[in-house]
């Protein structure tokens, strides 16, 4: 969690390109171990970066992030980013 909270605010040395970066390796890790609001933690940062900074990918990213959460009942998640597009 503090690993995914540091690349969010991509502190330090670091850029956000490097955050960017951090975050998908943290989301396919906890997939991989079936870690699925690891993952879907992960990506949420992972969209939010990506829409501050406008790529085009952000898009892609939230589709897939919106069908995962909606699979696995994770309405938090949700929430958040109906927050976030409002």
């Amino acid at each position: 969690m503090g690993e995914m909270a540091l690349a969010r605010l991509h502190t330090g040395e670091g850029t956000i390109d490097d955050a960017l970066t951090t975050l998908r390796e943290l989301a396919a890790d906890a997939e991989k171990r079936h870690w699925i609001n690891w993952a879907l933690e992960s990506r949420l940062a992972l969209w939010q970066l990506l829409a501050e900074k406008h790529d085009p990918s952000a898009q892609s990213v939230l589709d897939a992030l919106k069908t995962e959460a909606k699979v696995h009942g994770f309405k938090r998640i949700l929430q958040l980013i109906d927050r976030r597009a409002s």
